[in-house]
């Protein structure tokens, strides 16, 4: 087994006894639970800073990874604090897990949470126009395929105008770069065989006109997602715009991303800068 394996390994385990602790509640942090659908995973967390002249104009959209088959926006409370100390009211969102539901029921889910989400947001008095989607691993797929898919977007009534920017972390972005046996199980366990397995893929949704930056953090050692997967997206990101981003960090494996969240790294740094830059064409 290559020595960044076990290194994976090793990271995986020692976020798995950190996050627990991570994940209790802030009281500078209000926190509202919501359901968009009957069954157990169909929820969001929506938080927001106690603190209202901290509060930004921009929602946070955040969709948590797992491989599609694990996680929840309660095991991920952590994130939307990040984002919620740092003055965006943000929305964790839930969605059904793989193998026992196939996409696009994530897909499905991702939208109901995010237009549930819009409307939360407006309830409290947020203008919720603009919005940052925001995902790690499998969440960065998801949200990318919400961003991207125009079809999905007009027949919710939504456009590409809604967003400010996506922060895509160790995202599958490109299914074409996949070769190991275990991974493309994973992708095949979630699509299912025949199309779904190429209308699941985002780069393919890119069209280069996009009206939004995009920011891709990856680790330069991902043993799980291969490091062409930012590459590529943000190459046909910049096919007519120059609005993607690449920051590759060193020494860094899959798991390892997570702990921007966490304490503070080099791709804490980065996204924080990226967020405040953003923020600033909100409202």
């Amino acid at each position: 087994m290559p020595n960044w394996t076990l290194e994976e390994i090793f990271s995986t385990i020692s976020l798995a006894f950190k996050a627990p602790w991570a994940n209790r509640r802030n009281p500078e942090i209000i926190e509202e639970s919501a359901r968009y659908g009957p069954l157990p995973p169909q929820y969001l967390l929506f938080l927001r800073p106690e603190d209202e002249t901290i509060q930004r104009d921009c929602l946070v959209f955040f969709v948590h990874g797992g491989a599609w088959r694990t996680g929840s926006p309660a095991q991920f409370r952590f994130v939307g604090q990040f984002f919620a100390a740092l003055g965006f009211p943000t929305i964790l969102a839930g969605y059904r897990l793989a193998p026992k539901f196939k996409y696009p029921a994530q897909r499905d889910d991702v939208s109901a949470a995010f237009r549930l989400g819009l409307k939360l947001a407006r309830k409290h008095g947020m203008k919720a126009r603009q919005v940052i989607g925001a995902g790690q691993s499998a969440g960065a797929h998801l949200v990318s395929l919400l961003a991207y898919d125009r079809e999905e977007l007009a027949h919710h009534q939504l456009s590409q105008a809604i967003f400010s920017g996506l922060a895509l972390i160790s995202g599958p972005l490109d299914f074409s770069v996949f070769e190991s046996h275990r991974t493309t199980k994973l992708i095949r366990d979630f699509t299912g065989e025949g199309k779904a397995f190429e209308k699941a893929d985002p780069i393919r949704y890119v069209q280069g006109d996009e009206p939004f930056p995009v920011l891709c953090l990856h680790g330069e050692k991902d043993p799980i997602v291969p490091v062409e997967n930012s590459r590529n997206f943000a190459l046909a990101v910049n096919r007519l715009k120059n609005l993607a981003e690449v920051h590759l960090l060193p020494e860094a494996h899959h798991a390892d991303l997570t702990r921007m969240f966490l304490e503070e790294t080099d791709a804490t740094q980065i996204l924080a800068g990226w967020l405040d830059e953003k923020a600033e064409g909100c409202g």
